[in-house]
């Protein structure tokens, strides 16, 4: 017998039949009643809390049937869960102080060996909290449950982690399986995004624009497999969120209003993935725009009434200036010959 334990992550997504599939290597399907069943036909029971994610698995041999539960020791019940359990369970709560650390731990441990042996009938809740008692007539926790008509199951209580409390029940008939017997394993798995890749696409968009290149990377770092992220950037091209040409050609426009050239345009389109081809880039104002930027960088000095070395200093820094925003040689030595 092995339980398998995953350890949840915030904002991830946990789908029992892609972790059933992974861990147990083993197709997940559902029988007449909505029990677990495996392809490979051993019995499994499947388990979750706010923060862990659990299945516990007959190996080929065992137990026909099983159930499983699990429950955190942080969650606080309310007394009305109490309420309705068994008489006897009910007396021997009223032992404990209600709703104290004690009273909580007890009847979180009722409440897994009860769901563990209605999983294991294959009935879940439908059965009734109060049709059998999981404390036994002397007001101890009992070794075995049953209820009218049903099989006799044998509960074997466990503490997979300090922070759970659980239970396994078994059919009782000839069962020699004792906690020590099962195997505890916590396993690695990542979980899904909890929306879907084309939901976390448009939710991206909608912050600002990107390139191709650059949600795709977006959503394979949130752990989206390949070919969803290809159908959620191909949906997303269809309605016209993302454009490459247009938006290389808005980015570049931008760029270039700010006083950047070809090189640099070049530079920070490459980097968000988007097209540009430098040799056939047109600007109409780019050479007005770099003497802007020369003129700025010497501070209306007069270069006609500077030295010859000054004025080569000053050049040099106005050629400086314009190399630091992108602008090609070409571009550079023209404004420069203008300057002289």
């Amino acid at each position: 017998m092995k339980i398998f334990l995953v350890k949840k992550t915030a904002g991830r997504r946990y789908d029992s039949a892609d972790i059933v599939k992974r861990l147990l290597c083993a197709e997940l399907s559902h029988g007449t009643d909505g029990e677990p069943v495996l392809s490979d036909g051993r019995a499994v029971s499947i388990s979750h809390t706010k923060h862990w994610w659990a299945a516990a698995a007959a190996d080929a041999g065992e137990a026909g049937a099983l159930g499983f539960d699990m429950e955190e020791l942080s969650r606080v019940p309310g007394e009305r869960i109490a309420q309705k359990l068994h008489p006897l369970e009910r007396e021997y709560l009223s032992g404990l102080q209600s709703g104290s650390g004690e009273w909580r731990g007890e009847l979180l441990g009722i409440w897994t060996a009860k769901e563990s042996y209605m999983k294991m009938c294959s009935e879940g809740l439908s059965m009734g909290l109060a049709s059998f008692s999981a404390i036994s007539p002397d007001l101890a926790c009992a070794e075995t449950v049953s209820a009218e008509g049903r099989p006799r199951g044998r509960l074997i209580r466990l503490s997979p982690r300090k922070e759970l409390t659980a239970c396994l029940c078994v059919p009782d008939s000839g069962c020699r399986l004792n906690a020590e017997d099962i195997d505890i394993r916590v396993c690695g798995y990542d979980g899904r995004p909890s929306e879907t890749a084309a939901d976390c696409a448009a939710r991206l968009l909608s912050a600002g624009d990107l390139s191709s290149a650059e949600l795709s990377a977006k959503l394979r770092r949130k752990g989206y497999p390949e070919d969803e992220c290809e159908a959620a950037l191909a949906l997303m091209k269809d309605c016209g969120y993302v454009d490459d040409e247009a938006f290389a050609q808005r980015l570049g426009e931008r760029l270039a209003a700010s006083g950047k050239g070809r090189l640099y345009i070049a530079s920070q389109l490459k980097k968000r993935g988007l097209p540009f081809d430098v040799n056939a880039y047109e600007d109409p104002r780019e050479r007005e725009r770099a003497m802007e930027a020369a003129l700025d960088a010497l501070g209306g000095a007069d270069l006609s009434s500077a030295d010859p070395k000054e004025r080569e200093r000053l050049l040099a820094k106005a050629a400086r200036r314009l190399a630091s925003r992108g602008y090609t040689a070409e571009v550079i030595y023209s404004v420069l010959a203008k300057l002289r």
